[in-house]
């Protein structure tokens, strides 16, 4: 379940789908399987940072330490959505 941005520095909490970007990623299970995962970055994030996903499907999230604002882990994002 998603349930703040996958930016490790981000307090931001997900509340709306209009907010930010969610992310897709089909991982093997050990038998062979697939499932997925969701992963959300907020709005301040999806513009200012690069996700990848490394081989065993966990998001790398590629972002300066300085690039989010300070915030509290309340505040709504889905305002800032272009």
């Amino acid at each position: 379940m998603v349930s703040k941005c996958t930016n490790p520095t981000c307090p931001a909490l997900f509340r709306k789908l209009n907010g930010g970007k969610v992310f897709r990623v089909d991982r093997k299970h050990a038998g062979g399987g697939l499932h997925a995962e969701f992963f959300w970055l907020c709005a301040h994030c999806v513009a200012t940072v690069r996700v990848n996903v490394a081989p065993d499907g966990e998001p790398l999230i590629d972002a300066p330490a300085y690039d989010h604002p300070p915030v509290s882990p309340a505040t709504d994002y889905s305002r800032l959505a272009a």
